[in-house]
């Protein structure tokens, strides 16, 4: 369970790297794996699609911003 998590996280963290220096629609599962040094078989099987990925990166992107503005505004208190 661990060693899942790990690796979508290594997923998630190459994604962020790909979509950050290519457009959406060149990036591909390709580009990714050879980063997170997974298959492109492992990515479909954990998020789907390279849309659902897109997805839950940015899900991951904003709960982390969200997280990073609570505790700043926590701060200031």
């Amino acid at each position: 369970a661990q060693q899942k998590e790990q690796t979508s996280k290594a997923i998630l963290k190459a994604s962020l790297t790909v979509f950050s220096n290519m457009d959406y629609n060149t990036a591909t599962f390709t580009d990714i794996s050879k980063i997170a040094k997974v298959t492109n078989g492992l990515i479909v099987q954990r998020f789907g699609s390279k849309e659902a990925l897109y997805g839950q990166l940015i899900e991951q992107v904003i709960l982390s911003k969200a997280l990073d503005f609570s505790d700043s505004y926590t701060a200031c208190e």
